[in-house]
């Protein structure tokens, strides 16, 4: 374009624009676009436990479903499962990868779990 004939307005212009007058500054960080997921630990991981108590810990992941509950949700059900709700839709709608593996963490979360949807989190298997 610069190689092109140009007025005397044209090339004022462009010098203007090499000379950085008008261009906006790029933030030092680029914004991150998306959504925001919590952090689903793929294995529960514990020292000075034994070998037993580890493997009955990663088979049934009560223990790690009622850490995520306190630390990310404050211990409200119900946001965890509009999080599995809308994680869901933004991957049918949005068709996002990003929101299948989420849904995906959540439904594998939910599913190896053995002692909660019969004794501690009943209702929220029940929603």
């Amino acid at each position: 374009m610069d190689r092109a004939p140009q007025t005397d307005m044209e090339r004022r212009l462009m010098e203007q624009l090499r000379e950085d007058k008008f261009a906006k500054k790029a933030p030092a960080q680029p914004e991150r676009r998306g959504c925001y997921y919590t952090t689903i630990p793929a294995s529960v991981k514990h020292r000075n436990i034994s070998a037993d108590e580890l493997t009955l810990l990663n088979l049934d992941r009560t223990s790690l479903l009622e850490t995520v509950l306190a630390k990310s949700y404050q211990g409200q059900e119900d946001l965890l499962l509009g999080e599995l709700q809308f994680s869901f839709i933004a991957f049918m709608m949005g068709q996002s990868l990003e929101a299948f593996m989420q849904w995906k963490a959540l439904v594998s979360l939910l599913l190896s779990c053995s002692e909660a949807p019969l004794h501690t989190r009943t209702q929220m298997f029940v929603k």
